[in-house]
């Protein structure tokens, strides 16, 4: 029987400790991050108290590690130091007038909104505060007598002043032969975002390899600079951190060069982390997941570990873990948005079940994805399906897991910090690299066969032309026709980013508000009193007004009387949302973005519009009597494009 450290128990030295402490810890008093001295990873109690380690990072996942690993048993464990000549707490006073520092398990089920302390003896441990420090295990019960189901377990540790906290865990038991061998890649493709590079290159260097730990023996970090801005000394580039420039080949042609150094590394890795370049990271995250890889049962070895988007700005709200290509055609996430700072989002976030059982969400079941921002693919995987399609950006990752949708493993904690999409809404992505990439990858490798990429691209063009987005609905359909091009076009070396930069030069300008104070002014408009609800809200309309600007598309496709002359509308610049209601019979659309601080005005534009729409309907055609050759294109290059020879003369390595 071998004992292995499962999860660790900490507090980060990152900036999201500060925005949202309650992440790692609830407490009535801010707590110094863990530091390491002597070798040991310590953090201190600053004053009397309860310190509730109940919470997203430190709190044991016992439902998941039960379900993805051999875990035998589990055991919370920690070294504990309290002087006696400081301010004591009374309620950790014996009779006779000793304190002791105390430890109690907790426990928390899907019921919960707080942490319920789990009765019976060993389950409460007491130290004594007499500056020394005393070794605590409490053995994690393999079931409750109340038959509560624990989805997780936590402890509260009662501080009688001043308390220093060493080597907390949470420890697992494993047979010898099922603990196993595991050499983790971590590859990060960045494109000129040198501080984040920096920041998590040090993180890397100094609380991963550099965390003495046994975990951080076995982690290399692949930095792929495609910007080539770079130097060996930003990045502290060793034999166990090493820089790559690389041609700037996207998302794609990064993490495909990521995953070829993995293969070609000494020792070779047999798992490999994609993570993007602008995230905050946790330690935690990358030493959770070894440990999880460590102990994996047969039927999960070879699944993917996704890590979750937490937000930037918020830090607690988990945005998404996986995803799936819903029947629309369009990226979704599984779950709920949740706030981790709150312990039953906590536990729902772990105990989730999708309802796969319900009429309509086969796409739930059959296709999942795990994005980029943190995944991590066994190298059996990467031997078997390949490297990525060229694609430079969007839906690269989704379809690589949709060859073969794997299984995949998620867990609290482990975790990146991104900014939300619509804080970093682009037309040239999600217009001309969504309507490009959404065939190619229908064509090329089958994937999401139950969505209707046509109707997505549909969709995409008409909700533009609609808000009088002429650009962008151009935009989606040059991407589309690049498609229809075929693979010897959209495949070859360069072309992925000429179009990628002449779509920025192509989309619609946003304008700062400041520029367009006057203009605004005339048509009615103090963009200083907008707020996101006026951007947002719509106005009702009855059935036929609803069927009128459906056909109409808001009255550019009809001879009769429809537009309001002088009429403004006011809406959100990105592209996803449509408020019919409030943008119909305009003659001028406000397009707002509140993050930038940005906007656009556009006018209704007859002839453009009627370019446009039979520009759409030319391409459909074509793409219709040509569908079947362009599935054979496209299927031969596949198998072609995704091999480490490719790739290497893609890339000109």
């Amino acid at each position: 029987m071998k004992t292995l450290t499962a999860q660790n128990i900490g507090i980060d030295d990152i900036p999201q400790y500060a925005k949202q402490p309650t992440l790692w810890m609830r407490a009535d008093h801010p707590v110094t991050p863990s530091y390491i001295d002597g070798g040991h990873r310590e953090f201190q109690l600053p004053v009397a108290g309860d310190y509730d380690l109940t919470t997203f990072f430190n709190a044991l996942s016992v439902a998941k590690w039960r379900k993805y690993t051999n875990a035998k048993a589990f055991h919370l464990r920690m070294a504990v130091k309290a002087s006696p000549f400081v301010a004591i707490d009374p309620a950790v006073v014996d009779e006779d007038g000793k304190a002791s520092i105390r430890v109690t398990l907790t426990m928390a089920d899907t019921y919960s909104y707080q942490p319920t302390v789990v009765e019976g003896k060993g389950f409460c441990v007491e130290a004594p505060a007499d500056d020394e420090w005393h070794e605590i295990t409490i053995d994690v019960p393999q079931g409750l007598a109340n038959d509560r189901t624990p989805v997780l377990f936590g402890a509260i540790i009662t501080a009688p002043g001043v308390t220093d906290v060493r080597d907390a865990r949470w420890d697992m038991d494993l047979d010898d032969e099922d603990v196993r061998h595991v050499e983790v890649a971590v590859c990060i493709t960045t494109f000129k975002k040198e501080p984040y590079i920096r920041r998590n290159a040090h993180i890397f260097r100094d609380s991963v390899i550099g965390s003495g730990t046994e975990a951080g023996k076995h982690f290399t970090l692949h930095i792929v600079d495609n910007g080539r801005t770079l130097s060996e000394d930003e990045v502290f580039a060793s034999d166990r951190i090493q820089l790559h420039p690389n041609v700037n080949s996207g998302g794609a042609g990064g993490f495909a060069r990521g995953m070829i150094e993995s293969i070609e590394q000494e020792p070779k890795a047999t798992h490999v982390i994609l993570m993007d370049d602008d995230i905050s990271l946790s330690p935690e995250s990358l030493l959770r997941t070894y440990s999880l890889l460590q102990a994996v049962k047969d039927e999960w070895r070879e699944a993917f570990v996704s890590g979750g988007m937490m937000s930037l700005d918020e830090p607690d709200i988990r945005h998404e873990d996986i995803g799936f290509f819903n029947k629309d055609g369009w990226c979704q996430s599984l779950k709920p948005v949740m706030r981790m700072s709150v312990l039953h989002d906590v536990i729902e976030n772990e105990a989730f079940k999708p309802p796969y059982d319900l009429p309509g969400c086969e796409d739930q079941r059959t296709q999942k994805y795990q994005a980029w921002w943190y995944c991590c693919i066994p190298m059996t995987q990467i031997e078997l399906r390949g490297l990525p399609l060229p694609l430079f950006v969007r839906y690269d990752d989704v379809e690589y897991s949709l060859r073969n949708p794997p299984k995949i493993m998620s867990m609290n904690g482990i975790c990146v910090w991104h900014s939300p999409f619509f804080m970093r809404y682009d037309a040239a992505v999600e217009r001309y690299q969504v309507a490009r990439n959404l065939f190619i990858i229908r064509h090329a490798s089958g994937a999401a066969p139950i969505s209707d990429f046509e109707d997505a691209l549909y969709r995409q063009v008409q909700i533009e032309l609609k808000r009088f987005n002429y650009a962008d609905a151009e935009l989606a359909l040059e991407g589309f026709e690049d498609f229809l091009k075929g693979p010897d076009t959209t495949f070859a070396p360069g072309f992925a980013e000429k179009k990628f930069l002449e779509s920025h030069k192509k989309a619609e300008k946003l304008v700062p508000l400041e520029e367009l104070d006057d203009e605004l002014k005339k048509l009615g408009i103090d963009f200083r009193t907008l707020t996101s609800a006026d951007i947002a809200r719509d106005k009702p309309r009855s059935l036929f007004q609803r069927g009128l600007d459906f056909m109409t598309f808001n009255g550019q496709r009809t001879p009769l009387p429809y537009t309001k002359h002088g009429k403004v509308a006011i809406c959100e610049a990105s592209g996803g949302a449509y408020i019919g209601g409030a943008l119909r019979e305009a003659e001028t659309v406000v397009a707002v973005s509140i993050p930038q601080r940005k906007a656009a005005i556009r006018h209704k534009d007859q002839a453009r519009f009627n370019e446009i729409w039979k520009r759409y309907k030319d391409d459909v055609k074509a793409y219709r009597e040509r569908k079947a050759e362009l599935d054979k294109l496209y299927h031969e290059a596949f198998r072609r494009m995704t091999t480490v020879k490719a790739w290497k003369e893609y890339l000109g390595i």
